[in-house]
């Protein structure tokens, strides 16, 4: 059974509840696509960014897209790709 990861609301201003449904909309659009997945490959970000794995690998040295080291692995938490998609890198 798929699992739903829920985002919390924030509890004030419009213009963060207008980011936080851009988010959601990001996020289920991912979740529709890799259901029940948290954490994407260097080759999976590129290939929804469609950008190049080298690009990538780039921004992640550069520190401009957020990632987690396992091993000799580099992984981007599915909530960094949806604020990647919604705001650009």
């Amino acid at each position: 059974m798929a699992k739903k990861i829920c985002i919390p609301a924030p509890s004030s201003g419009s213009s963060s509840n207008d980011q936080l449904l851009n988010s959601t909309k990001f996020f289920d659009i991912l979740n529709n696509r890799f259901p029940n997945k948290i954490n994407y490959s260097l080759a999976e970000v590129a290939e929804v960014l469609n950008l190049s794995y080298d690009f990538v690998r780039e921004k992640i040295s550069c520190g401009e897209i957020s990632a987690i080291k396992f091993g000799d692995r580099y992984m981007v938490n599915v909530f960094e790709l949806a604020r990647i998609l919604e705001e650009g890198v």
